[in-house]
């Protein structure tokens, strides 16, 4: 039993944290208010968690738009509270903080994490918390496991076909949430990620029969994970998974302890009015 948990929630930064436009966007502020918007977002879009500070010419690079238009939308979001300035670097201002706390995510985690901190003593290895964004798997919060193998980092993304999380919420979700997923080509990032359509329609199938999804070394070579959906009002509004080395074999054993957990967060979010705040 692992008795020094260590947890990893995602900050105000990371729930906040915008992907790029996808293209070019132009050099010039014309163009209407969501050119404007583009930009801005790109620009937000360029700090992550290994960089937090970044000078003009990094957010010019990081957000593909020209020095001169990099400034301009700069010097508005740090009139906005959006950016703020230290020395000749900038960050995430405290408008960015102000916005996180309010978000639905941030409310699940709060919910959720003492009871994965529970589930991380329990079983001695990591502990993960996710929801599905979209066609990915947001992470939110992470506890134990400190071992090298870990999918990705809290705030970061991963494509839900492939992880015990999101086919653990594709499981329990409504067939347009499930087509969203599956009406698209499904990335191989392993050589065991299931990529055919029919055979994760069988696999969501099974997933649903014994409310316990599974990843065989989908996401990462030599770690298996097992996810349970938090169901709340008879949908998935989140899961929790525990991931291990392949090596320690099929980890049924830890199903209980997910289960249970799965339970009290379902719980907790119904008593603390979690949904009304949009935790999906």
């Amino acid at each position: 039993m692992n008795s020094a948990v260590h947890a990893e929630a995602v900050s105000d930064g990371d729930v906040g944290r915008l992907p790029a436009p996808v293209g070019q966007v132009g050099e010039g502020l014309g163009g209407g208010s969501s050119s404007i918007l583009w930009k801005a977002f790109a620009i937000l879009g360029s700090f992550d968690r290994d960089r937090n500070l970044l000078t003009l010419s990094e957010i010019s690079r990081r957000s593909d738009l020209p020095k001169s238009t990099a400034h301009r939308v700069v010097k508005m979001l740090v009139e906005l509270g959006a950016l703020a300035r230290s020395g000749e670097d900038y960050r995430l201002g405290p408008l960015m903080f102000s916005f996180g706390s309010r978000s639905g995510e941030i409310v699940l985690r709060e919910v959720a994490m003492p009871h994965l901190v529970q589930a991380a003593t329990h079983t001695g290895h990591l502990v993960q918390l996710g929801v599905l964004r979209g066609r990915d798997i947001l992470y939110l919060a992470k506890v134990g496991g400190r071992g090298s193998l870990n999918p990705v980092p809290v705030g970061d993304r991963l494509e839900a076909h492939m992880t015990a999380l999101g086919k653990a919420i594709l499981a329990f979700s409504d067939e347009r949430t499930v087509a969203t997923v599956l009406d698209r080509p499904l990335a191989r990032r392993t050589p065991a990620t299931v990529t055919d359509r029919e055979s994760l329609k069988g696999v969501l199938s099974q997933a649903r029969a014994r409310r316990v999804a599974v990843d065989r070394q989908e996401a990462v070579p030599g770690l298996h994970c097992l996810a349970v959906p938090i169901v709340t009002r008879g949908r998935a509004a989140a899961a929790i998974s525990v991931c291990f080395p392949a090596s320690v074999g099929s980890g049924e054993q830890l199903v209980p302890v997910l289960q249970e957990a799965s339970a009290r967060i379902a719980r907790a979010l119904l008593q603390t009015d979690a949904l009304e705040a949009r935790v999906s």
